[in-house]
């Protein structure tokens, strides 16, 4: 029987206190709260960088435009100054939530360049700007475009 009573008294022994458990729940409620931030702060670097990365791909996308033009029609006004397009721009599975909403513009002046050819250059700048949460983005491309192509004034 004493090995009974010795056992129980080592049990009675072996359980947390009061303070431990706080201390315990106090750690996991800090560690629960660093994961949570950390996790929530990539998910919404992930989004800033995919509504960059498709800033970039609408930029490249007009710039790639410009060179379907001729030259009559950059200098005479017909190239569209402005343009909006979403973040998803045909969202065939959700027709009422397109993402973020791209604007932009286009300037065509000329060139600031001295040479005798500066009337045959023009520079091309196209901005873009969305809005992510309650922060503003933009990013701008230019290009050159040339009257009778760029081979002619480097070579």
């Amino acid at each position: 029987m004493k090995c009974r009573l010795g056992s129980s008294a080592r049990q009675q022994g072996a359980a947390f206190t009061m303070p431990e458990i706080m201390v315990a729940v106090a750690i996991l409620g800090i560690v629960a709260t660093s994961l949570y931030g950390g996790i929530s702060s990539g998910f919404a670097a992930v989004k800033f960088n995919r509504e960059s990365m498709r800033a970039t791909e609408i930029l490249i996308e007009k710039m790639e435009e410009f060179r379907t033009f001729n030259w009559d029609q950059l200098t005479n006004g017909s190239v569209p100054t402005t343009f909006t397009t979403y973040f998803y721009p045909t969202n065939i599975i959700n027709t009422t939530n397109s993402g973020a909403l791209y604007s932009g513009t286009v300037s065509i002046t000329n060139a600031n360049v001295t040479e005798s050819y500066n009337s045959s250059i023009l520079l091309i700048n196209v901005n873009v700007s969305w809005q992510s949460g309650t922060k503003n983005h933009t990013k701008n491309m230019q290009t050159l475009v040339s009257q009778y192509g760029m081979r002619n004034y480097i070579f």
